[in-house]
């Protein structure tokens, strides 16, 4: 037996605390039969309510002092190796947002890697929370993607279906026609952008010749002024924009707070 341990509070504490505690219930009953006990039942309740506080104390400051070592080691962590940490995530939400306001279906690559390494669990756990977050709204994001095209192509099915001058076209050249601006995510799923870039533009100009040969640049204008209008009303359109909109902020935020945990690194 080492007898150090006695020298011990913590391990003498929870020995003095049962000892009072048997003291005061065998005084209680003694106490009931000579009043001359009353005192000794008195003390040694006192005294095992005392040791109980004082345990109590030192496990609650043993707790606090290893939650503060655990802080400091992941403190001393991420200052060591916090250009492995957070500079890559910086560079990747910089990817990700850009991709979002490109309508494109970024996912994280960087992040699983570095919550699964040796620096995870020393990662802020503000921004880890985030970060998760961030990943499970990206996915679900594009999952939907398909969804989101098939609104864009109804949309131009329905302005074809309309015009009296494509009946009688070929499924292929109403598909030809929709994947001309289909390419040109910005026109698809912008408000803001009513116009499509010059290539997406010179492809349906050519699919529509294709399928009226007496077609003329005006028809192809024209085409893209009533398509317009009807992807702006689309429901799935606009709950795409919102979500896109939604993670692009997102993005840009937690950025913003990987960039804050670098500042004080690059200032020492």
């Amino acid at each position: 037996m080492n007898w150090k341990r006695l020298l011990i509070p913590v391990y003498v504490l929870p020995v003095l605390w049962v000892v009072s505690v048997t003291l005061a219930i065998e005084s209680y009953f003694l106490q009931k039969q000579n009043p001359d006990y009353t005192i000794l039942y008195t003390l040694s309740l006192a005294s095992s309510a005392a040791f109980l506080a004082a345990g109590i104390g030192m496990w609650t400051y043993g707790f606090i002092n290893r939650q503060s070592q655990d802080r400091g080691f992941n403190r001393d962590i991420e200052v060591r190796y916090f250009e492995e940490i957070y500079g890559p995530l910086f560079e990747e939400l910089s990817r990700v947002a850009d991709d979002l306001k490109g309508n494109g279906w970024p996912t994280l690559e960087e992040w699983p890697r570095i919550s699964k390494s040796r620096f995870g669990p020393v990662v802020d756990e503000t921004v880890s929370n985030l970060f998760i977050a961030l990943s499970y709204r990206l996915e679900d994001y594009s999952r939907h993607s398909q969804r989101y095209f098939d609104a864009a192509t109804d949309c131009i099915q329905l302005v074809i279906g309309g015009n009296a001058d494509l009946d009688g076209i070929s499924d292929q050249e109403k598909t030809d026609i929709a994947l001309a601006l289909e390419e040109d995510r910005s026109f698809t799923f912008d408000d803001s952008v009513t116009t499509p870039r010059e290539n997406s533009f010179r492809r349906l100009e050519a699919s529509l010749k294709s399928a009226i040969p007496d077609s003329k640049r005006e028809d192809a204008e024209d085409f893209i002024k009533r398509v317009k209008p009807v992807l702006r009303a689309d429901p799935r359109i606009a709950e795409h924009q919102r979500t896109r909109d939604e993670l692009c902020e997102l993005a840009t935020q937690l950025r913003a707070m990987v960039l804050d945990r670098m500042k004080p690194f690059h200032e020492t």
